[in-house]
């Protein structure tokens, strides 16, 4: 993942920033189709049953409707917490 980055100019990939990136982001310096492929390797990274996802950062503000949505799907672990 990291030369896939370092390849396209970036030093992480954020969702937010991939989709709809503001005017001071390095994402507006992607073509619209390279950031496409980075969204959709995202995607298929966290959706493939074989990979696991050790850690994530989470913004406050979107913690608690996660949490709840997680639960509601039956996907909650006891790792789930705020902190």
């Amino acid at each position: 993942m990291s030369e896939r980055l370092a390849g396209l100019g970036q030093t992480e990939f954020h969702t937010k920033e991939i989709v709809n990136p503001n005017s001071s982001s390095n994402w507006r310096q992607v073509n619209i189709q390279d950031r496409i492929c980075a969204f959709e390797l995202m995607r298929d990274l966290v959706t493939t049953p074989s990979v696991k996802l050790y850690h994530t950062y989470v913004f406050k503000s979107q913690f608690k409707q996660l949490k709840v949505s997680a639960q509601k799907n039956g996907r909650s672990a006891s790792g789930i917490r705020q902190g």
